[in-house]
C-alpha cells in the first residue's frame, strides 16, 4: 500500500508539472505584452527551457546514484516551486528568460527522476508504472492549458493564472516532500552489483542507440505537435480556435493512447510495442503531410497522438531494464537527449516549412519515427544484455 501511495504521489507531482510546462503556450502573447517584446523574441523562453532541462538532468541523475533519488527529487520540486513563483514576479524579460533555465532544469529532473523513482520502487512492472507516470503527464498537460485559457479569457493577468497552477505543483510538492522512499529497487540494489560508471555507458552500443532513439523520437513528437498549429491554418485554412482544438484531440488521443499501452507492457513485449509505435508514427506522420481534407487531418492528428503515445516512457523503462542498474544516470542521460532533440528537430523542421512549407516539413519527424523503430527491431535481434 505504501508503494502504490508514493507511486500515485510521484505521478500527480509529474501531472502537476505538466500543468505548468504546457500552460506558457497559451499564455505567451500575453507574456509578450506585458515585457513589451515580439513573439519571435519571447519564443526563446522555449529554448531556456531545454538549456536548463539539458544542463541539469546529467548532474542530478549522477548525483541520484550517490544520495538517493528522493533527496534529489526532493530539492528538484521545492526549485521548481521556487523558480515558478520568482517567474510570475520578474522584473524585466532578461530576468524572465534566467529563471526558465531553473523551470526547465528543475522541471526535467523532477520529470526525469520521477521515472526512475518510480521505475525502482515497482521492480515487478516496471514499464506499467514508468509509462503510467505519463499518462499523469498528459492529463497535466490537458488540464494546464484549460485552466490557463478560462482564467485569460475571463480578463485574469496571466501571472495570476500562473500562480493558481502554481499552488497546485505547491502543494503536491509539500506533500511529496515529507513522504518516504529511498527509490532502491526490492530485488536489486545497485549497491550488490556496483555504481554504473559514465565510461561504462559511453562504450555500450545499446546505450547509445537509446540515446538516439530518445533524441529522434521526442524531437519528432515535440516537432510534430510544436508546429501542428501552424501546419493547420498555413495548409487548411484552420482559424486559431480550429487548429487549438485538433491539437486538444490530439493530447487527449496521446493520453488515451498511454493508458492502452499500460495494459500492452502486461501482454507484450517492451521492443514489440515501441516498434509498432514508432512504425505506425512514421505512417501517420507522413499521412498528415498528405492528406488534403479536413475530415482526413482530424483523424491523422488523432492517430498521431495514439502512436505516439508511450514510446518515451518505453524507451525509458527498456534502458532501466537493460542497464540494470543506476536507473538515475541513465534516466538523466536519455532525459537530456530527450532535451537536445527538442532544441534541434523542431527548429529544423521551422526551416524545412520556411524554403518549402509545412508539409514538408512533416516530412522530417516521420524519417526520425522510422530511425527509432529501426533501432528496436535491431534490439529485438540482439537482445545480449553488455551490462551483466
Amino acid at each position: 500500500m505504501k508503494r502504490k501511495y508514493i507511486t500515485y504521489l510521484s505521478c500527480t507531482v509529474l501531472a502537476c508539472y505538466a500543468m505548468i510546462i504546457t500552460s506558457i503556450s497559451p499564455m505567451i502573447l500575453d507574456i509578450s505584452r506585458t515585457y513589451q517584446v515580439d513573439l519571435a523574441t519571447v519564443g526563446v523562453l522555449f529554448t531556456f527551457l531545454f538549456i536548463g532541462l539539458t544542463v541539469f538532468v546529467p548532474v542530478a541523475g549522477n548525483l541520484a546514484d550517490r544520495v538517493g533519488k528522493k533527496r534529489v527529487l526532493n530539492v528538484s520540486v521545492i526549485g521548481l516551486v521556487l523558480a515558478l513563483f520568482g517567474f510570475v514576479k520578474a522584473p524585466s524579460f532578461v530576468v524572465l528568460c534566467i529563471l526558465s533555465i531553473f523551470i526547465g532544469g528543475f522541471g526535467g529532473v523532477t520529470e526525469s527522476m520521477i521515472g526512475a523513482f518510480v521505475h525502482d520502487i515497482n521492480p515487478e512492472k516496471p514499464e506499467y508504472y514508468v509509462n503510467m507516470t505519463q499518462v499523469f503527464f498528459g492529463i497535466g498537460a490537458i488540464i494546464g492549458p484549460l485552466i490557463a485559457g478560462q482564467m485569460l479569457s475571463k480578463g485574469f493577468d496571466w501571472r495570476i493564472g500562473y500562480t493558481v497552477i502554481g499552488l497546485f505543483m505547491a502543494a503536491a510538492a509539500l506533500v511529496f516532500l515529507f513522504s518516504k522512499g529511498d527509490g532502491k529497487k526490492v530485488s536489486l540494489d545497485a549497491s550488490e552489483k556496483g555504481e554504473l560508471r559514465l565510461s561504462e555507458l559511453i562504450k555500450s552500443k545499446v546505450f547509445i542507440l537509446l540515446c538516439l532513439a530518445m533524441f529522434f523520437y521526442t524531437g519528432s513528437e515535440v516537432g510534430a505537435w510544436g508546429w501542428m498549429c501552424t501546419y493547420l491554418e498555413e495548409s487548411f485554412m484552420f482559424t486559431a480556435d480550429q487548429s487549438s482544438v485538433a491539437v486538444a484531440f490530439f493530447w487527449l488521443a496521446l493520453t488515451l493512447g498511454r493508458i492502452f499501452c499500460g495494459w500492452l507492457t502486461t501482454r507484450f513485449s517492451t521492443v514489440g510495442i515501441v516498434s509498432f509505435l514508432a512504425f505506425s508514427s512514421a505512417a501517420f506522420t507522413l499521412f498528415s503531410a498528405l492528406v488534403k481534407s479536413d475530415a482526413g487531418i482530424y483523424g491523422a492528428v488523432i492517430a498521431m497522438g495514439l502512436a505516439f503515445s508511450s514510446q518515451y516512457p518505453l524507451i525509458l523503462s527498456y534502458a532501466g531494464k537493460v542497464t540494470g542498474r543506476s536507473s538515475g544516470k541513465v534516466f538523466s542521460i536519455l532525459t537530456a537527449f530527450s532535451g537536445i532533440g527538442n532544441m534541434i528537430v523542431p527548429f529544423f523542421m521551422g526551416v524545412l516549412g520556411d524554403f518549402l512549407g509545412m508539409r514538408y516539413a512533416m516530412i522530417l519527424p516521420a524519417l526520425l519515427f522510422l530511425l527509432t523503430g529501426a533501432i528496436f527491431v535491431y534490439f529485438g535481434k540482439a537482445p545480449k544484455n553488455e551490462f551483466n
